[in-house]
């Protein structure tokens, strides 16, 4: 049985209506892309515009570097942005989405959000963890109802892509009664196993009789150690031989 043993649901699905930058070979094209879904996010939400990219992988663009706060800014205006690793544990963010974070150097953001500075202590933009899910949850939420929308469609990709079994590591509370109207429905693709934070566990639990079936059980539990190598957030026993930023 193919099996996506690490997956977001609901981040997929959203992820599909986002410009990824997995394709990028240069900070130039990243800027370019960034300048695009500003003006994107201008045109479709006149009040409130937020433009947020994903999967971006500086290390092998030509630079190998994330682009700095200035080159952002002059990207994007002032439209707030965000944009994250493809590993989802770094992110740049320009000056107005720092802003809209209430993101500022020496600004904590527990458990271990980091905003990084340079050498004068002003701000990179570069964001680490929890500062880094900081400013990309800062941008409008999504109405309640679109939830099953952005899950069915992450369902969807994952079956298009030949899975029929997929692991949500890091569960909402809610995801569950999500996957129920799903599988009520006849729309749910595959069997999914959930694993909520540690620490919303024992709700979810409580509930589980609400929600489970053959396609969807509660497998477990999801606990934060430290972070990845790729955002150089992993705790290790010497340093990273090439620094996140110089």
């Amino acid at each position: 049985m193919p099996r996506e043993a690490h997956a977001h649901l609901a981040s997929i699905g959203e992820s599909l209506r986002m410009p990824a930058l997995d394709g990028c070979a240069s900070l130039t094209e990243c800027l370019d892309a960034v300048a695009g879904a500003c003006a994107e996010a201008r045109a479709a939400n006149p009040e409130r515009p937020f433009a947020r990219l994903h999967s971006a992988r500086p290390q092998a663009w030509n630079e190998a570097r994330w682009p700095t706060l200035a080159e952002l800014d002059r990207a994007s205006g002032r439209t707030p942005c965000v944009v994250l690793s493809f590993d989802f544990h770094a992110a740049v963010a320009n000056t107005a989405a720092m802003a809209s974070a209430g993101l500022a150097p020496g600004v904590v953001v527990p458990p271990n959000g980091t905003v990084m500075t340079d050498k004068s202590g002003a701000a990179t933009g570069l964001l680490l963890e929890q500062a880094a899910f900081a400013a990309w949850n800062a941008a409008p939420a999504p109405a309640p109802e679109v939830r099953e929308t952005f899950v069915h469609d992450g369902l969807e990709h994952l079956r298009s892509l030949g899975y029929s079994e997929v692991h949500d590591l890091h569960s909402q509370p809610w995801l569950g009664d999500v996957l129920a109207s799903l599988e009520r429905q006849g729309r749910l693709p595959m069997a999914v196993w959930l694993y909520p934070n540690v620490n919303d566990l024992e709700a979810v639990a409580a509930r589980r009789r609400s929600f489970e079936s053959r396609l969807v059980r509660l497998a477990g539990g999801k606990i934060f150690a430290d972070g990845t190598l790729n955002s150089r957030t992993a705790l290790m026993m010497h340093r990273y031989c090439e620094p996140i930023v110089d």
